[in-house]
């Protein structure tokens, strides 16, 4: 009912001036309003997600440094992986001068051994750490993806019930126009465009890239 009054009144006072979708104070108000919903519902995601967000930029960075870390790792296995060379094991240290031969191999060998070992281990458990920080990030990702796509959708039904309005406020002030052929078909009262960061991707994307609050 206060919509048909106020086009009603409109009507009366010669409105609108102009085809766009905001030629008369109701629908500048009624696009205001989405905008400023909109704008909360930006505010009210960012909040939401801000641990998350830290903490996503923390462990991205951790991937990145665990990676190569692996690569390191991985290099240093591969070269310790082969046999050693001859050489090495003829090498002796200090107080092994009456040793025999074969037991100085031996020691170089066992020595080789451990560190092929350790080099392994060191990887197994860089390997690991990354796959575990990998499943953190999936998780963040998700949390802060499905809290984006509840923000988008609230903005995009409150935006349906905005546009209805419009529609409603727009066929009473038509109906009895002097003007009703023309506004009818050139009039547009399409108020409620979604700004550009209402999308799933972008928020998430948005989230990604600033960490929120670093």
């Amino acid at each position: 009912m206060r919509l048909r009054w106020f086009a009603r009144a409109d009507r009366r006072a010669g409105l609108p001036i102009g085809l766009g979708p905001e030629t008369t104070p109701v629908l500048q108000q009624l696009r205001a309003t989405f905008g400023d919903v909109s704008e909360r519902e930006r505010t009210h995601f960012l909040s939401a997600v801000e641990a998350a967000g830290v903490r996503l930029a923390s462990v991205t960075r951790e991937i990145a440094q665990l990676r190569e870390e692996l690569a390191r790792r991985t290099t240093a296995a591969g070269q310790l992986a082969a046999p050693p060379r001859e050489e090495w094991l003829a090498v002796r240290y200090p107080g092994e001068d009456r040793l025999a031969d074969s037991a100085v191999r031996g020691r170089r060998g066992i020595r080789h051994w451990h560190a092929a070992e350790a080099a392994r281990a060191a990887q197994r458990e860089t390997q690991r750490r990354l796959d575990d920080a990998l499943v953190e990030q999936a998780e963040l990702q998700r949390i802060v993806r499905a809290r984006a796509e509840q923000a988008v959708a609230r903005v995009i039904r409150f935006g349906r019930l905005i546009d209805a309005e419009a529609a409603i406020y727009r066929r009473a002030l038509v109906r009895r126009h002097p003007e009703r052929d023309a506004l009818i078909h050139r009039w547009t009262t399409d108020l409620c465009v979604l700004p550009a960061w209402a999308s799933p991707d972008a928020l998430a994307s948005a989230i990604e890239a600033s960490g929120v609050s670093e």
